[in-house]
């Protein structure tokens, strides 16, 4: 027992030590410090990335290539820029096609190809976050063909321009033609080309990676075949020139030779066929000019005065030949090999001016009256004559509502001696010149004051060349079939009847119906003069003309209705000065 614990035993005496804990100096513990260094390494870590990621911004991975061209590392700007200059180089690098055992090129830029830059870009060097986009970066790009835009028909054409350089020809179409009666062939002829269509959709495919192509050659057939050119000879072309078509019209007939039969047939290819028509227009006025009495013309309504009192003469029905039916009557004859006669196809032709037309016209309401006198003299008779012929044919012509008159359609076209026409001095070329018809100016001039002070609409004339005393400066009208004509064109609202004759030496025109306009005129000074000169004229049909001066002259017409003027027309003449002709053919 030992002493030093009264009231126990003795125990034996220990060391008290320190247990390890979780607690450091402070309250702090070691996990706390562990995970705050994790933490800063993680922060750095992120940091970085997102630091390289912005740095990579909107870079294009490295080593990516576009057509062959380097965009890594390049912002989508630069790339754009770099990729723009080289498109605008292989642009104007020619594409190389083979076509037979010749070579040609074309230009991608003329031929419609182009490469599309933004395209060729699109999905290269987007900003991104994805750690596989941020590697993809770094590690390395791709490479990827060019987006391209294709004009295919440019394409097209520019090929087959290029392969028609070196091909020996396009295929030719023959022809078949009719000339004098006889049949002349010319044969058709096969060419060479390409499929220049499924060429320019493999290069389209392939520029600008490929460079190089083919086209192969094929023969390329006409469309028009050598046995069509032989069954239109068999068939149509022999028959139609083995001789005369007849054509009739009740007991009358006229015949058309292999050779104007040709000048009525025109033959035309459509889709590989050849195929002829026949003018019936053209047809039937050759008939015409053997036959006259072939058809009978429809006779207009004419009113007349004599005696002081009006005359009707009624109208007339006429015949003539329905020109859309005779040119295929007479193609069918011609090809025929049983009958070469027509029985001409004819229409009923309606007058212009029926006898119901002149109903309620006043004959002795006369709207205007021109008087022109003339040369009334021995050695003008037969010019007197001529004119005394036109004014017959015109008088009593009435006029319709709305209806042309034309001076050489009323006269009958021509003037023929047949219709009592002889030759009189005309102005041909400036010069006077005995041709039919002289002295029919004269008519027309007469004609063409009364339509003027009518007040009626005037549609066409033409001046002398040079100033005739006797006429109206400004205001008068040649005549000169078939090239020169005087028309004009019934305006008011009834018909007109013209009366046209020779009164003393004077001839007048006269036109009845009713106003519609008050007519009003002023001519000008004469102006811009021009001197005659003179000359000599050898021609045996030279005849002296009576020098005068040229001039310009304006004529003003203005139609009114009570005290509105409802039209003002202002016509400018310019006559050449009428030389002194010395005639030297004597």
């Amino acid at each position: 027992m030992t002493h030093g614990d009264p009231g126990g035993p003795d125990v034996p005496r220990t060391r008290a030590t320190a247990r390890p804990t979780d607690e450091q100096p402070g309250g702090r513990s070691v996990w706390s410090s562990i995970w705050l260094r994790l933490g800063l390494t993680a922060l750095v870590l992120v940091g970085a990335y997102l630091a390289l990621a912005l740095w990579q911004g909107d870079r294009i991975a490295s080593g990516t290539q576009v057509a062959g061209v380097d965009v890594g590392g390049l912002s989508q700007d630069d790339a754009r820029a770099k990729l723009t200059s080289e498109a605008s180089t292989l642009a104007t690098r020619p594409v190389t096609v083979e076509v037979g055992d010749e070579r040609v090129q074309v230009v991608p830029r003329d031929a419609g190809l182009a490469i599309d830059v933004p395209g060729s870009l699109a999905g290269l060097g987007e900003r991104s976050l994805n750690p596989a986009d941020v590697l993809g970066k770094l590690t390395g790009g791709s490479e990827r063909d060019a987006e391209v835009t294709v004009d295919r028909t440019k394409l097209g054409d520019a090929l087959s321009v290029a392969a028609g350089t070196v091909l020996e020809s396009a295929p030719k179409d023959g022809s078949v033609s009719i000339e004098g009666g006889n049949v002349s062939v010319v044969r058709s002829t096969p060419g060479q080309g390409i499929d220049a269509e499924a060429v320019a959709e493999e290069i389209a495919s392939g520029w600008p990676a490929k460079t190089q192509f083919s086209a192969p050659v094929a023969s390329r057939q006409p469309r028009l075949t050598n046995a069509e050119i032989d069954r239109f000879v068999r068939d149509v072309a022999t028959p139609a020139t083995s001789g005369a078509v007849t054509v009739k019209v009740d007991d009358t007939s006229a015949e058309l030779s292999p050779r104007q039969l040709a000048t009525v047939t025109t033959i035309k290819q459509s889709g590989g066929k050849l195929a002829a028509t026949v003018d019936g227009a053209e047809a039937a006025d050759l008939l015409l000019e053997q036959k006259p009495d072939l058809t009978v013309p429809a006779r207009n309504a004419k009113a007349t005065i004599t005696d002081g009192k009006p005359q009707v003469t009624p109208a007339q029905d006429g015949k003539k030949l329905d020109e859309a039916k005779l040119g295929p009557a007479v193609l069918k004859a011609m090809t025929s090999s049983d009958s070469r006669t027509v029985n001409a196809p004819v229409v009923v032709e309606k007058p212009q001016v029926t006898t119901d037309d002149l109903k309620g016209i006043d004959l002795t309401s006369q709207i205007s009256e021109f008087r022109s006198k003339f040369p009334n003299t021995p050695s003008n008779k037969v010019r007197t004559q001529n004119m005394r012929v036109a004014l017959a044919a015109m008088n009593g012509t009435v006029v319709g509502v709305g209806q042309q008159f034309s001076l050489i359609q009323t006269l009958g076209g021509e003037l023929t001696p047949d219709k009592g026409y002889g030759a009189a001095p005309t102005i041909q070329g400036g010069k006077e010149r005995a041709a039919q018809g002289g002295g029919v100016s004269q008519v027309s001039t007469a004609l063409y004051n009364a339509a003027f002070f009518a007040g009626v609409q005037l549609d066409e004339h033409k001046a002398h060349s040079f100033w005739i005393e006797r006429y109206p400066a400004g205001r008068e009208a040649t005549l000169w079939v078939p090239k020169i004509d005087n028309k004009w064109t019934n305006d008011t609202d009834k018909p007109i009847v013209v009366q046209s004759f020779i009164e003393g030496d004077e001839v007048v025109i006269r036109f009845l119906g009713q106003r519609k306009y008050t007519v009003e005129t002023s001519s000008s000074e004469k102006y811009n003069i021009r001197q005659p000169k003179t000359v000599r004229d050898d021609d045996p049909g030279c005849l002296p003309v009576p020098t005068n001066i040229g001039f310009d002259i304006d004529v003003t017409r203005v139609l009114k209705q009570g005290d509105k003027v409802v039209r003002t027309e202002k016509e400018t003449t310019k006559y050449a000065a009428a030389d002194r002709v010395i005639c030297t053919n004597t």
